[in-house]
């Protein structure tokens, strides 16, 4: 047999009731607040607390699937989109060599129905 493919692997879930985890979920919310916990002893208690519970949402958070792709996860799809806002977008301006090219081009196509449709009215009225 040969080795199956990481993106045909069955994840492995945990059922309990109507809830369905992943154990990577499990595990990831584990040491999330394990870490939050951490962190929670430089603070006052109740501040700690509120601070573990909202660590632990914000990982639920982003690791549930994205709204848009069911195949990617929320971070997933929110780091495609910050980086597609950070991306160079070719967009011409007015000053580019390829903007300029493109008008010119329009203004030729728009000059040749535009001296088409007067041949036209001229060959009509000749008749």
């Amino acid at each position: 047999m040969g080795m199956i493919p990481k993106q045909t692997q069955a994840e492995q879930k945990i059922s309990i009731g109507f809830l369905t985890v992943s154990f990577k979920r499990i595990m990831g919310l584990m040491i999330t607040a394990a870490i939050a916990a951490v962190f929670a002893r430089l603070m006052y208690k109740w501040v700690g607390i509120a601070f573990i519970v909202i660590a632990c949402i914000i990982y639920l958070k982003l690791t549930s699937v994205a709204p848009n792709n069911p195949t990617k996860t929320f971070f997933k799809g929110l780091i495609d989109f910050v980086l597609y806002i950070f991306s160079r977008k070719t967009l011409y301006n007015s000053n580019s060599y390829e903007y300029i090219a493109s008008e010119n081009r329009r203004k030729e196509i728009a000059d040749a129905k535009e001296k088409k449709q007067i041949d036209r009215k001229k060959s009509a009225h000749r008749k």
